[in-house]
């Protein structure tokens, strides 16, 4: 019977060793694969913070799993093509600004809360302002002339295109104006 125990106690020390070992083992393995997971994860939310910013230039590189792998290159094409696209709209923004700040012909631009914003410089001219002082303002406080204001609120509530001769006082100088206003439509018809 002492046998018996003292070959129990054994069978139980080495399963308590085995179980420890088992157990140190898989922990091991668990934090080994927790960091091959979580390592790419934190590379491509790098990546994603960069991307946020407008920094494009950045690229995943990735070994491991064929999803990550996957991923990666989906992130580093969905930049490639980011980038790509917000070049050619700064390109577009360019020469847009440029033909419109060449024209002799004055123009302003409205968003839908009647704030300028865009005008050229001959429009600032006709105005007595600037484009710096102009841009961000509302139309009403840049124009103080009521026949334009008036021209652009019917233009807002419906008109497609409205045209109206307006006459302006400087001292004793007077100017004369042949002013146009329409609204400025998405590819959806929905007003700019």
């Amino acid at each position: 019977l002492v046998q018996l125990n003292h070959n129990f106690r054994a069978i139980r020390r080495h399963a308590i060793q085995a179980f420890a070992l088992s157990l140190a083992i898989a922990f091991l393995l668990a934090l080994i694969l927790s960091h091959r997971i979580s390592r790419p994860l934190k590379v491509m939310t790098q990546a994603a913070r960069h991307f946020a910013t407008g920094d494009f230039n950045m690229r995943v590189h990735l070994t491991g799993s064929s999803e990550m792998l996957s991923l990666a290159d989906s992130m580093n094409w969905m930049a490639a093509q980011l980038d790509e696209r917000i070049s050619t709209i700064k390109q577009q923004q360019c020469e847009m600004q440029a033909i419109i700040s060449s024209m002799e012909e004055g123009v302003v631009a409205l968003d839908t809360s009647n704030i300028i914003i865009s005008i050229n410089h001959a429009a600032a001219a006709m105005l007595n302002t600037t484009v710096q002082d102009a841009v961000g303002k509302m139309l009403e406080e840049v124009v103080q002339h009521q026949t334009l204001c008036n021209l652009v609120r019917e233009v807002r509530n419906g008109s497609s295109m409205l045209e109206a001769d307006v006459t302006t006082h400087e001292g004793n100088a007077m100017r004369y104006f042949q002013v146009r206003a329409t609204t400025l439509r998405s590819g959806e018809k929905r007003m700019i």
